[in-house]
């Protein structure tokens, strides 16, 4: 709702793409604060004696994002991850081409992995491995609902945790504990704080 009546408002943006996988981020703000002043501004509205200036404050903001592409064995058609609802979910469309991609995933999706004959695709859900069966028609793909068939570990990071080999069998990769990088600030200062109090010694 904007102004003294009920309407809709409808933000469009159109914009040129190749096929490369990129993202793109957007941010709409008005605020009051920066306009410069009006007649309007002096206006008494409530009554008080005191000028009420137009608070016109909106702030509209959200992202694009794609990732993770995977051809199939063919290269007609690639998988991949787009956070164009907001959250990650798997899509698959012809490659190259504009036509609409088709989302795979119903609960969030991640990582797709692509079958070595082209039949299935595996993606991550979460703490779990989906399936979608995959078959080629004349009007191109169709693909069955996803369904759960193995739980996997969770991976923090970009690096795949399962693969599948050639006779669909699934080789996964399990994270012994947690590895990180320890940033140590003013270490000498440190150093020498930890050898006048005989730390070590």
């Amino acid at each position: 709702m904007f102004g003294r009546g009920a309407g809709a408002v409808m933000n469009v943006t159109i914009k040129s793409g190749t096929n490369q996988v990129r993202g793109t981020a957007h941010d709409f703000l008005r605020n009051d604060r920066f306009d410069a002043r009006d007649a309007f501004d002096y206006y008494d509205r409530s009554g008080d004696g005191k000028a009420d200036p137009d608070a016109l404050r909106q702030h509209q903001f959200g992202q694009t994002r794609e990732e993770w592409p995977r051809l199939n064995p063919d290269g007609r058609y690639m998988a991949y991850v787009s956070y164009e609802g907001g959250r990650p979910d798997v899509y698959v469309r012809a490659f190259p081409s504009a036509a609409e991609p088709h989302r795979l995933s119903s609960d969030g999706g991640s990582m797709p992995e692509w079958s070595r004959d082209g039949r299935e695709i595996v993606y991550r859900s979460g703490d779990r491995l989906m399936s979608v069966a995959v078959t080629a028609g004349t009007a191109g793909l169709t693909f069955s609902a996803p369904r759960p068939v193995a739980t996997v570990p969770r991976q923090e990071g970009f690096s795949a945790a399962f693969e599948i080999a050639p006779d669909g069998r699934f080789l996964m990769s399990r994270t012994a504990g947690h590895d990180y990088i320890a940033l140590i600030l003013n270490w000498p200062e440190e150093l020498r704080r930890l050898e006048a109090s005989g730390v070590g010694r």
